[in-house]
């Protein structure tokens, strides 16, 4: 008799599930159903993500890191307003301390822009990318790592923690 119960209870949900939506179902279900019936569960669905993990033999390669067509665009741009910055610069229009900033607010700028234009791209042309699934899954690296191995790697410290304002773009693949 609790059996049929249970079944009929039972909610099917068709969405891919990432980390943070596997927390909140698990949330879910301890808040519906108790910690037993919680556990239970989280057994079944690591039983679950083991088998088809194994099965999906999920694994990345050169070719899996698709540079966004944008990328050469986004990074003359900011060359550009790096070249004008210097320019002010040289001219006394702005301080030492002015051009660093901008320089350091340029690449920053341009390093988020370039990763939601990665994501962008991988979304828009192979949603069930190797290395756009292990990004999002949480379960292995994550964007920041996938924005250094296609877009830019980032600005950069010295040896005493200081921002270096060189960019660092040249060891991506483009």
């Amino acid at each position: 008799m609790a059996d049929k119960k249970a079944k009929k209870d039972l909610i099917f949900y068709n969405r891919i599930v990432d980390k943070g939506r596997l927390k909140k179902l698990i949330s879910w279900a301890y808040t519906k159903y108790g910690s037993a019936r919680t556990a239970q569960m989280a057994d079944k669905l690591k039983d679950l993500g083991f088998r088809y993990a194994t099965q999906a033999g999920v694994s990345i390669s050169v070719d899996d890191l698709q540079v966004p067509p944008a990328k050469r665009q986004m990074l003359d741009e900011a060359e550009a307003m790096i070249r004008a910055t210097e320019g002010r610069f040289t001219r006394g229009e702005i301080t030492e301390v002015e051009r660093f900033q901008k320089v350091i607010d340029t690449w920053n700028g341009t390093s988020e822009a370039l990763k939601d234009e990665v994501v962008r791209n991988f979304k828009d042309t192979n949603p069930l990318n190797s290395v756009y699934m292990m990004a999002f899954s949480g379960a292995r690296g994550n964007l920041s790592q996938v924005r250094q191995l296609v877009g830019m790697r980032g600005l950069m410290a010295n040896p005493q923690g200081e921002i270096i304002d060189l960019h660092c773009w040249h060891f991506t693949r483009s």
